[in-house]
This record gives structure tokens, sequence and C-alpha cells, in this order.
């Protein structure tokens, strides 16, 4: 009995070993994994600029409601598009079931949604001083 018990353990281990071996990368996961660093680079990219879009609107707020004008360059730093993408990107990965964001995504995040902001900021600093309304104001 107990040689039989050992050959179906080593008959185990060898159908684990090869179910988890290592496979060559045939071309459809590769086409599958950059479809997906695609899709997942856009939703980045996309929330990245909704972020720096509510950026503009909570400032433009704050600053409308100290009595000044929306002028000048954009107010905002990187450091503070970083603490914005912390704040929101992380939960909403998390809520697709996705991976957390590398600390490559997060510089990248940052930086697309603080420019997001500026470009903004800008358009809505010349809206005002043309008289013009923006953001439903």
């Amino acid at each position: 009995m107990a040689v039989r018990g050992e050959i179906l353990l080593a008959q185990q281990a060898a159908s684990l070993s090869e179910s988890t071996s290592m496979k060559r990368p045939t071309v459809s996961d590769e086409t599958s994994a950059l479809v997906l660093t695609e899709s997942r680079g856009t939703m980045l990219r996309e929330a990245s600029e909704a972020i720096g879009i509510r950026w503009v609107l909570d400032y433009s707020a704050i600053v409308q409601g100290s009595g000044r004008r929306i002028e000048g360059g954009w107010p905002g730093t990187l450091p503070e598009a970083r603490g914005r993408v912390l704040a929101s990107l992380p939960q909403e990965l998390s809520e697709r079931g996705a991976a957390p964001l590398s600390p490559q995504e997060i510089a990248a995040a940052s930086a697309m949604a603080s420019a997001e902001a500026k470009r903004r900021w800008r358009v809505e600093a010349r809206r005002r001083s043309s008289g013009s309304r923006g953001y439903g104001q």
C-alpha cells in the first residue's frame, strides 16, 4: 500500500508541475496582454483627466467664493496632483478588480492630472476674461 501511495503522490506532483510550468507565450497571449495594458492605460488617462477637471472645479469654487477672479497661471502643484490621484484612483482600481498603481503609474497619473488642470484653468481664465461663463456658472 505504501508503494501505491507514493506512486499516486508522484503522479499528482508530475501532473501539477506540468499544469503550472511556464509555457512559451503565443501571439494571442501577447495580444491579450497588450490589449489589457492599453485598456489600463486608457482608464488611467481618462481617470487622471477627470481628476484634473474636478480639481479645477473645486479650486474655481474656492477662488470665486473668496471674491477673487480666475486669472493667471494654475496655482496647483504636482504634489497636490499626486495627493488627488492617490485619494481616488486606488479605490477605482480596486472596485474594478484591477492591480494597484505602480510607482510609475502614480507619477504618470499625477502628471496627467496636473497637465489637464493647467489646461482647463487657462481655458477658464480666458473665458472669464472675455466675459464668457464656463463650468456651468
